[in-house]
This record gives C-alpha cells, sequence and structure tokens, in this order.
C-alpha cells in the first residue's frame, strides 16, 4: 500500500512511520519542510506527487494553553489545514486517516473514561478546532478513519512542546522534583507506538 504521512517526524508520525517501514509497506513521510497544511496548494501538490491510497494526518496545533491565545491559528491548522489534507484525498481518491483528541469530550457530566459513542462537548479551543477537523473529515470524504488519542507519548519529543506528560513525570521523579498534577482530570496515556 503506498501511504502518505503527514508528520512524519513528530511523536506520533516518528513511530507511524517506523510501524510501516518494519511492514515493508511504501510509506512516505512529510515532514512542515514537504508539505504546509494551512496551503491548499503545498497540500494538493504534496500528495498528488505520491498518489497515496491512504493519507495519514498527525499534523496538528497541540499546544493547548496556546490555542487559547491563538485561536485562528488553531482553527488554521486543526480545522482548516485538515479541509486541506481532506481535499487533496479526494483529487486522488485516498482514504484519510486523521488523528484527534480527548479534549473533544468534557463538556457535560459524563461518566469516566469515555468511550467512542460519548457525544463530543469540548470545553476549549484545542477541543472545539480538532472536533471541527474531525466534522471536516466525516463531511468530505467517504473513506477515513477518526482516531482520537488521549495522553500520547513516545520515543520521539512532541514537535511543538519538546516533552510529554509521562517525560515530564520521569524527568521531575528523577530530579526529586515535587510533582503536582491536576486533579479534576482523567487520561489514559497512550504510547505512540501502540496507536
Amino acid at each position: 500500500m503506498r501511504i502518505a504521512l503527514i508528520g512524519s517526524d513528530g511523536q506520533l508520525g516518528t513511530d507511524i512511520y517506523s510501524y510501516f517501514k518494519s511492514c515493508g509497506e511504501d510509506v512516505y513521510g512529510l515532514t512542515i519542510k514537504d508539505i504546509e497544511v494551512c496551503s491548499k496548494k503545498s497540500c494538493s501538490n504534496a500528495v498528488l506527487e505520491i498518489k497515496p491510497e491512504l493519507v495519514i494526518n498527525t499534523a496538528a496545533f497541540n499546544q493547548v494553553d496556546r490555542c487559547e491565545e491563538e485561536i485562528n491559528r488553531a482553527f488554521e491548522v486543526n480545522a482548516a489545514g485538515v479541509k486541506n489534507v481532506a481535499q487533496a484525498c479526494l483529487l486522488c481518491g485516498a482514504a484519510m486517516m486523521h488523528f484527534s483528541t480527548d479534549y473533544v469530550f468534557g463538556g457535560y457530566a459524563q461518566s469516566v473514561p469515555f468511550i467512542e459513542e460519548d457525544r463530543p462537548a469540548p470545553v476549549s479551543a484545542y477541543g472545539v478546532s480538532k472536533l471541527a477537523g474531525e466534522y471536516v473529515v466525516g463531511y468530505m470524504l467517504k473513506k477515513y478513519y477518526l482516531v482520537r488519542v488521549s495522553g500520547l507519548y513516545g520515543h520521539a519529543k512532541s514537535m511543538d512542546k519538546g516533552y510529554n506528560f509521562v517525560e515530564l513525570m520521569l524527568d521531575m521523579a528523577s530530579e526529586g522534583k515535587e510533582i503536582k498534577v491536576v486533579s479534576d482530570q482523567t487520561l489514559t496515556p497512550t504510547s505512540s507506538s501502540d496507536v
């Protein structure tokens, strides 16, 4: 299978790329140097050059606090950028696998952990922008996969943050620092190699 992997040098993309390579799949890694998801032309050109059967999109603006400060950027990457990738998939007939987040939940009383059938109700700009991206994919494409991950960690560091929750906790513990975490959130750390 010919696969185009957007964000192949990020925390999630690195492990996905390694997995498909180890399986002998024909995977093409695309980094921000190769494709700018916020540009319709860049998406179309990069994807059409590869002519994939599957496009995997791991690109995201995932700094939750910065998304609150830079709402336009959050929607530019997490919704409009996703639309550009979906449009490129339409042009070449590829299926799309899009990664989202558990941040699409949280706006109503709910037992935890959330399950796939729970109704999304995001309470942050990040969550709303990621849910908008999910809706774009579902609206535009017939062949797609939406994957929601929570507390992602892996061998590679997060491109934007430089760390992940698990690394941060381990670093703080090894340095003997007091570990303080919020008590009003539940998450299931997910290894990018398990995705």
